[in-house]
């Protein structure tokens, strides 16, 4: 791989002035100690960190220039020649704002407020009944989670369900939709996305009681389902930032995963205390929760999901397979440099951020993640 890679970069080097405008080969003084110049290739430097090179020589004169290009050799300090640490306002507050380019501000300066479970005082929902009404990826992890918490929990399914059994043997108590929305003081709707909206008209509006919560898992159905909870409820989201499985797996180890909570209607005044209880619950405010909006959760819930977690880390992975194979390498081979190692790289991001990752690889690593 580290070979291609170099093939790659010399072939594009070869395009000539022109063909490739974004990129340029570095002169003869700019060499330092990649093994790419060791082995008398040129390698290429795109414009983001051509600029930075750039500006270091001439903030510094001909010693800063050197200094700049030994920055640049040195895999220990490449990071601040070429990617600068920058500081993101990463705010949310009370009032959704529209997206503003060039920035991460949706607001309110301060830093965020990430809730735990010293935040939240005493046993949660303590005295309510939570109806789960579905028991697919996120409603039997929700279910067995509030349960094991020690709260009162009902499952709504149909008769008919392939699920009722599988809860039952769970120790859960299983009801109807209907009855389980009547016995309800929060309904957690962990249904389809497609089947929201029926499911709000013909069960949760008809049979919930004046005064409850309804609980949405995710904003997708508020933000784009055309859902309309009815009139005298509370509506509230509290998101797992991860699938039921995990969620579940967490929680039993004693651990959790991260949330996101947002008041979407508070008619009693006690819809923040619900939303806060039930994250406890679930174990989200193990790690930590982060108040939002239906929308705000949404619109980057999608645009993570479709553009890097899964759209663009598939094809990425796929491209890269395909690659190898087709030039000849085995298949076994590739998938585990292009799939298996991904993991390894992933828990280096997740443990000491980007730049942590960066000093923990190798040089022939770096130079691909930096170029």
């Amino acid at each position: 791989l580290q070979g291609l890679l170099l093939v790659l970069e010399a072939r594009r080097a070869d395009l000539g002035p022109g063909r490739d405008p974004g990129y340029r080969v570095l002169r003869e003084g700019d060499r330092g100690r990649h093994p790419a110049h060791r082995s008398g290739r040129h390698y290429l430097v795109p414009p983001h960190a051509r600029a930075h090179l750039q500006q270091a020589r001439s903030s510094g004169g001909s010693a800063g220039g050197a200094r700049a290009d030994q920055d640049v050799a040195r895999n220990g300090r490449v990071g601040r020649a070429f990617l600068p640490a920058r500081k993101l306002d990463c705010t949310v507050s009370g009032e959704h704002r529209p997206f503003r380019k060039g920035r991460c501000s949706l607001g309110d300066p301060s830093p965020m407020n990430i809730i735990t479970d010293h935040d939240i005082a005493g046993t949660p929902l303590d005295g309510l009944t939570v109806a789960v009404i579905g028991y697919g990826n996120q409603g039997e992890a929700h279910a067995l989670n509030l349960h094991d918490a020690g709260v009162n929990v009902v499952v709504g399914l149909r008769a008919e369900s392939l699920s009722r059994s599988k809860a039952e043997l769970a120790g859960l108590r299983v009801l109807g939709p209907p009855e389980a929305c009547a016995a309800g003081n929060v309904v957690a709707l962990m249904v389809p996305d497609d089947v929201m909206s029926e499911v709000m008209d013909e069960v949760v509006a008809p049979y919930i009681r004046a005064g409850a919560a309804v609980l949405f898992a995710h904003g997708f159905p508020l933000r784009f389902g055309g859902v309309e909870p009815p009139a005298g409820v509370d509506v509230v989201m509290v998101a797992p930032m991860g699938p039921g499985l995990r969620l579940r797996e967490r929680f039993v180890e004693g651990s959790g995963l991260p949330g996101a909570y947002s008041v979407e209607r508070d008619v009693t005044g006690n819809a923040k205390r619900v939303a806060l209880e039930y994250a406890k619950a679930i174990g989200l405010t193990r790690v930590g929760l982060f108040r939002t909006t239906c929308a705000e959760e949404t619109e980057i819930d999608l645009f993570s999901e479709q553009a890097v977690l899964c759209g663009g880390v598939t094809r990425l992975v796929s491209a890269g397979f395909e690659t190898l194979v087709g030039a000849g390498y085995p298949p076994e081979l590739a998938y585990m440099e292009c799939l298996y190692e991904l993991d390894l790289t992933v828990n280096l991001m997740r443990r000491y951020g980007i730049e942590g990752m960066r000093k923990r690889i190798s040089r022939t690593a770096l130079f691909g993640d930096l170029t």
